[in-house]
């Protein structure tokens, strides 16, 4: 039955439904070439031998793309199971309210669902809603290991936000 569904769309569309033509398309190009572009590090973060680096963001309109890497160390692979994106404060006053607000990316390039080898190294590439951060606010990208206790935390200052360069 889903066969039979899935070639009267074939057929019936003149273009396929999962054509990267478009808004996302663009996205997903200018997404692959900063995953490609080897650009060189602003931050590093460790979780035992699993090494998260953040890499330099470019902003595309307003869409800012954030490049992280990933390099196993270790002897397991490291598959990440989500990963979760929030702005925070920076310097919490104390007796005071919290507030994280959660965001949505509009795109993820190349996240390593599969798992990164030992020895392995991988680039992915969020682009993220424009959003402007205040002084004492930080994005937090939290990357979260499938099955395992591995979970990486990743500061993003509102200064490197600030210091984007435009896609070129």
């Amino acid at each position: 039955m889903k066969i039979l569904v899935l070639c009267l769309l074939m057929v019936l569309h003149p273009r396929p439904w999962y054509s990267t033509s478009g808004q996302l398309g663009s996205l997903a190009r200018k997404c692959a070439a900063v995953a490609a572009a080897g650009l060189p590090a602003v931050s590093t973060t460790r979780c035992g031998s699993v090494k998260v680096s953040l890499h330099r963001i470019h902003t595309s309109g307003d869409t800012i793309l954030i490049p992280i890497g990933f390099k196993n160390g270790s002897v397991l692979s490291f598959e990440v199971d989500f990963l979760r994106l929030y702005t925070k404060d920076s310097r919490p006053v104390k007796r005071s309210v919290r507030q994280e607000v959660e965001i949505l990316p509009l795109y993820t390039h190349n996240l390593p669902l599969r798992g990164i080898p030992t020895g392995g190294k991988q680039t992915t590439v969020l682009a993220l809603p424009k959003l402007t951060l205040t002084d004492g606010r930080k994005l937090v990208v939290e990357i979260f290991e499938k099955a395992g206790t591995r979970h990486v935390t990743l500061e993003v200052t509102h200064r490197a936000i600030e210091n984007a360069r435009p896609l070129w």
